[in-house]
């Protein structure tokens, strides 16, 4: 309770509610400038393609590329050292060179585009250079050898299927 003809105007503010969205917005526009994070809440146009959206978040990627750099060189090392501890420990001899660190970032990829580029460079650039660009494609020099697998596997059923029809396998008719 306060005294007659006094007043407490000083213990309250009266703020206009659109100064207070208007400080957090500023607010939270600061701490993404300060941290250097895109702001991922942020609507995007829907007529946006998926290059100026990778650019938008290009100082994402930067940032997550270096903390794989660091991290592969922490698995590394720790790799390292287990292999040590298998030697010593359990004479055990195993190479840590062999084991193979990859990371898989998980950002929407525009595939068709990928396909219809490599499809246009067929001829201009190594085969095996172009499979490695397919973004499902883990070891490309595998995936050729299956295609050419596959192929001659094709190639065989397709003799036997004019061998037969031609009369047999060894010209014999059945």
């Amino acid at each position: 309770m306060t005294p007659k003809g006094s007043r407490v105007y000083w213990a309250t503010k009266d703020i206009n509610g659109s100064f207070v969205k208007d400080m957090l917005k500023d607010w939270q526009d600061e701490i993404y400038i300060q941290t250097n994070q895109v702001n991922l809440n942020e609507n995007f146009q829907s007529n946006t393609s998926g290059v100026s959206i990778r650019l938008k978040l290009q100082e994402l990627e930067n940032l997550s590329a270096i903390k794989e750099s660091i991290f592969e060189k922490a698995l590394k090392k720790r790799m390292k050292l287990f292999c040590e501890w298998l030697k010593h420990a359990k004479n055990k001899e195993f190479n840590c060179n062999q084991v193979s660190v990859s990371f898989t970032r998980n950002v929407p990829v525009d595939e068709a585009s990928i396909v219809q580029m490599v499809k246009d460079l067929q001829g201009i650039l190594p085969t095996e250079e172009l499979v490695s660009w397919l973004p499902r494609v883990n070891n490309p020099s595998l995936s050729m050898q299956k295609l050419e697998n596959e192929s001659d596997t094709s190639n065989f059923a397709n003799d036997l299927r004019e061998r037969s029809q031609l009369g047999g396998l060894y010209g014999q008719t059945q």
